[in-house]
């Protein structure tokens, strides 16, 4: 009896020889995918690294044009100041246990999230700040994707230990010019005395014109002074990250800081930076300049940060590249180039030398 065309098929499939890989063929390509795997890993990494610094800028970018919102609504005035969104916390009555609205006098964030439509817990008790302060820190909104670092409370009162602050604001454009003829005033952490709502600079080797108060109109050129970067508060050498949720904290608090202009600052430590002094410690350019090399001890620019400009444009730029302080300050602040200011900026932006005063332009 004849088979079918089917059978006969089946019969030699199932007659067929099956050859197995060999134990050195399946070495080879494993190690093949190994080579592969370590070729392939530092791209997909660079371009992550890449897609998040997209994503910050982006972020920034948010954060400055809920920034024109507030302005519009309140006539020009700039939020996270003594004089503006935090001049409430002067009134009788405010303290660390009622502290409603912001979670303390520099508090960009929680003003600029009203802008933005976020919701959250807006009341005074040292509960519902820490949870506002928490909650806002760690929105995407306010986080920067390549920021994973975690900060300690500084100070009363105390909180969990939370993501650090991504984007800290430039301080000094919050400020009224220091016309007392001292270096101490309203930017001590003390209950504040003066006569005076708000706060002044409380250096007079870098301070605002006469007649300046927080208000868009007043900073000077728009397209080059600086609203907002990515920042790492309170970070030096030293210590880790850390923030304080204290009422009234001098110099920002966690939302703000004097810029990587000054060696002083809390946030931009730059002393690391080739011929700044650093010594001993370790670079923590690390977590403020977080979207370049990465490398310690790396020439300055190599470390690279975003920058949002009070025009709306946002900037990728290096440490040292982001330090004119002339970006950082309103048109017409009078700065002594002294000691305070890093090495690298005073040669590059100040005629090499201390001792020096110019007008910023």
């Amino acid at each position: 009896m004849s088979m079918s065309v089917e059978t006969r098929f089946v019969g030699r499939r199932n007659h067929r020889a099956v050859r197995a890989f060999t134990l050195v063929e399946l070495l080879v390509v494993i190690g093949i995918i190994a080579v592969l795997i370590s070729v392939l890993l530092p791209t997909l990494a660079k371009a992550k690294r890449s897609a998040n610094a997209i994503k910050c800028s982006a972020n920034i970018r948010s954060i400055v044009q809920a920034m024109h919102m507030y302005t519009q609504l309140y006539k020009g005035y700039l939020p996270g100041s003594g004089h503006t969104s935090g001049r409430h916390l002067y009134g009788p009555g405010m303290n660390n246990a009622n502290c409603p609205g912001v979670s303390h006098i520099n508090d960009w964030q929680a003003p600029l999230a009203k802008m933005m439509r976020i919701s959250f817990e807006e009341g005074g008790t040292e509960a519902q700040r820490v949870k506002r302060f928490t909650y806002l820190m760690e929105r995407p909104e306010f986080r920067c994707p390549d920021n994973d670092y975690i900060a300690s409370p500084n100070g009363d009162p105390q909180f969990p230990a939370t993501i650090m602050g991504s984007y800290v604001m430039a301080v000094n454009f919050m400020y009224i010019r220091n016309e007392s003829g001292s270096d101490s005033d309203q930017g001590s952490n003390s209950n504040y005395t003066s006569i005076l709502v708000g706060e002044l600079h409380d250096r007079l080797d870098h301070n605002a014109p006469q007649g300046y108060t927080p208000k868009i109109n007043k900073v000077g050129s728009p397209a080059r002074k600086i609203f907002i970067a990515d920042g790492a508060k309170y970070s030096d050498s030293a210590r880790y990250p850390t923030m304080p949720l204290t009422l009234k904290w001098d110099w920002g608090g966690a939302y703000a800081d004097r810029g990587p202009w000054l060696s002083v600052n809390t946030c931009w430590d730059r002393s690391f930076a080739p011929g700044n002094g650093g010594t001993t410690g370790f670079d923590a350019r690390l977590w403020g300049f977080r979207h370049g090399k990465l490398q310690a001890k790396a020439p300055a620019d190599m470390f690279r940060f975003n920058v949002g400009f009070y025009d709306g444009h946002v900037e990728q730029m290096g440490d040292l590249e982001g330090s004119d302080p002339a970006m950082w300050n309103p048109k017409g602040t009078r700065i002594v180039a002294n000691n305070r200011l890093y090495n690298d900026v005073l040669k590059k932006y100040c005629g090499g030398g201390s001792g020096k005063e110019f007008f910023v332009p």
